[in-house]
């Protein structure tokens, strides 16, 4: 058995207990575009696009107890990071430290010629990892 698309991407889910640096970062600091909040009962989901995917952040009522495991992509197994291809990425990396609670992990390496990949973390502490294809540094 096979499953059927309806949509050609996958949407990505962030929990968090403190949505304003997250929605600065991401809305503001990235300038990624809102869309409509999505108020189910007991969470919020507050919503950025990011080309055709979705990043859902949410919010729930009562706060989880349990945080996921901290350190770069090698420490854990599960879902350690994200990837955003970006035109510069020197313009994501500022966005990181631009904020008050978000960092650059990693700055850039050439991975093959032309194509530039560089880390930074969210408010939360999830990794993102930016890809530059093309252009300068």
């Amino acid at each position: 058995m096979t499953i059927v698309l309806t949509k050609p991407t996958i949407d990505v889910g962030i929990v968090t207990t403190d949505p304003g640096p997250m929605i600065e970062f991401y809305g503001e600091l990235l300038g990624l575009p809102c869309l409509d909040d999505i108020a189910m009962p007991g969470f919020t989901i507050i919503r950025f696009e990011v080309g055709d995917v979705v990043l859902k952040v949410l919010e729930y009522d009562e706060k989880p107890t349990e945080t996921a495991a901290t350190g770069g992509i090698g420490a854990g197994t599960g879902i350690r990071y994200i990837t955003v291809s970006v035109e510069k990425i020197a313009d994501a990396l500022a966005a990181c430290r631009a904020s008050a609670t978000a960092s650059v992990l990693e700055e850039p390496v050439e991975v093959r010629p032309g194509a530039w990949i560089a880390f930074g973390a969210d408010p939360d502490g999830n990794v993102i990892e930016f890809v530059q294809r093309g252009g300068t540094l």
